[in-house]
């Protein structure tokens, strides 16, 4: 597996090339991890390079999805190849999951900050 993470403010972008083995997913996963306990809880995942995404990449990505917003935060996926759009309709992970086709930084920061108004507004609720 070849991935890329770059962090910006309170955002980590994780640019990653296959999903499929549990062991480097776990491996992974703790690193995005110790960057959400800094506070970058905000993950932006681009999968343009990810040709096939099996139960363990879907898994990885839960998880995720589950420690960003455990910490008041969300995951964004982007890049999403048409196969691995499939899978998410199939599975309705594409409902959980806010995808995109492309996103920058700054856009990337407006929808984090749009999703975090809205969760403390419905907390209020």
């Amino acid at each position: 597996m070849k991935y890329v993470i770059q962090e910006h403010h309170n955002l980590q972008v994780l640019y990653v090339d296959n999903l499929m083995y549990e062991t480097e997913n776990r491996n992974l996963l703790n690193e995005l991890t110790e960057g959400i306990k800094e506070g970058k809880k905000n993950l932006v995942v681009s999968l343009n390079q990810v040709q096939f995404l099996n139960s363990t990449g879907l898994r990885f990505l839960i998880s995720l999805l589950t420690k960003t917003r455990n910490s008041g935060g969300d995951t964004v996926l982007i890049h999403v190849p048409e196969q691995v759009k499939k899978l998410l309709v199939m599975t309705k992970l594409q409902s959980i999951f806010p995808i995109f086709d492309s996103l920058d930084m700054v856009e990337a920061a407006e929808i984090f900050e749009k999703q975090t108004a809205l969760s403390d507004s419905e907390s209020i609720n």
